[in-house]
């Protein structure tokens, strides 16, 4: 079965066996009609030109239910990103990083990601195989998505071990 898709249509061609890539913009459930995507929040990602508290590290600001990293990309750059709407942000930055955060507010250059909720639910389509988050999404912060895709490879590679000489045989 292949699926091809433009972001917005997904169609389905049984003669063919091929696979998808499911991206975090693209709702292959939702557009299924699987289940509903709920956006829960915002990722506000920014640049900041500053030295962490913590250098070489990620520095991790939890306040109530704002989160905040800070990491390092580059010898005087520092992304932050914070998961918003959430009250209070500001005040919890340590003196450190305060004025940095500022300034680069101050010059726009503010990118934005919706983090959204989607309970992971059965959904069976005849041929497919969803590996990874395909059928649910978690919180970006755990940083757990790729891991969950490799190892779901990993595993699914493992039970076809068993049919390679059938999946290869072509005659």
């Amino acid at each position: 079965m292949e699926l091809l898709f433009n972001l917005t249509k997904l169609k389905f061609d049984k003669n063919n066996k091929n696979g998808v890539s499911n991206g975090l913009l693209f709702y292959l459930p939702k557009i299924a009609n699987a289940i509903s995507v709920d956006m829960i929040s915002y990722f506000i990602g920014l640049i900041m030109e500053c030295e962490l508290p913590y250098p070489n590290h990620a520095n991790l600001v939890l306040d109530g239910p704002t989160i905040m990293w800070f990491y390092p990309i580059s010898s005087t750059e520092v992304r932050c990103l914070i998961d918003f709407p959430t009250p209070g942000t500001l005040p919890s930055i340590s003196n450190e990083l305060y004025n940095a955060f500022i300034l680069s507010v101050d010059k726009g250059e503010i990118r934005t990601m919706p983090i959204n909720l989607m309970p992971a639910t059965p959904y069976l389509i005849p041929g497919a195989v969803f590996l990874g988050d395909a059928l649910n999404m978690r919180h970006a912060g755990t940083g757990s998505e790729m891991m969950v895709a490799l190892h779901d490879i990993v595993l699914f590679r493992n039970l076809l071990r068993p049919l390679q000489k059938q999946l290869t045989d072509t005659a």
